[in-house]
């Protein structure tokens, strides 16, 4: 009656939630990994296995990873620190560099603006290589050219 209609609603839910989770991954994985990933995935916010995913259950689960810290998290934190504070130590001085090279504001707002241009324009590329060859051949790479 009406426990087994609220359960038959609860599945329909499920299963669009499954297909909405599917389509999360559309882009990276394959059909049968994409259905694998967003199973896991309701599974994971299932957590009492109901077939429903409550707000409260959603709610824990997303608070509960979201205070959960990685500790591969670490070496590349290092990494992207020493690749930042490489740039963020020649920052403050470019007014003295350009000063001394005797150029103008506009000089100085093209030099600036060029570094920003130049990584928008190899975004896009960069962006293609990640997806063909993985994250961490690329992360290592360019740290290694910034190094």
């Amino acid at each position: 009656g009406n426990a087994g209609s609220r359960r038959r609603r609860g599945l329909a839910r499920s299963r669009r939630a499954g297909r909405e989770a599917a389509a999360l991954f559309a882009d990276s994985l394959d059909a049968c990994d994409r259905k694998a990933a967003a199973r896991a995935v309701l599974a994971k916010l299932d957590r009492d296995e109901d077939g429903q995913i409550t707000w409260d259950e959603f709610e824990k689960t997303i608070i509960e990873d979201a205070t959960t810290l990685d500790r591969r998290v670490y070496p590349l934190a290092g990494a992207m620190f020493s690749a930042g504070l490489s740039v963020g130590t020649v920052v403050p001085i470019l007014p003295v560099i350009v000063h001394d090279l005797g150029m103008g504001p506009a000089e100085f707002g093209l030099a600036v603006s060029a570094f920003g241009l130049t990584k928008l324009l190899a975004n896009v590329p960069a962006a293609g290589l990640v997806e063909s060859k993985g994250r961490q051949p690329l992360l290592v790479g360019g740290l290694v050219l910034l190094g």
